[in-house]
């Protein structure tokens, strides 16, 4: 059994709408979630940034490019 295209798009835009509406209400859950990929980030873009200086390891940018 598959789902028509304006179902799914109706189930997607309802999702939407219930997690804008939560999040408007509560922006404390809108934190969390922007701050975890910024910490990680951070924490591994230092020690990681030596990456180039590794034989074979030929990508220009470095870390944050890769």
């Amino acid at each position: 059994m598959s789902l028509s295209r304006s179902t799914n798009v109706s189930v997607a835009l309802g999702l939407g709408y219930r997690q804008t509406s939560l999040l408007l209400r509560n922006p404390s859950l809108f934190v969390p979630p922007m701050l975890f990929p910024l910490m990680n980030f951070l924490a591994f873009a230092g020690g990681l940034s030596r990456l180039r200086h590794i034989p074979g390891f030929d990508y220009g940018p470095g870390y944050a490019g890769f």
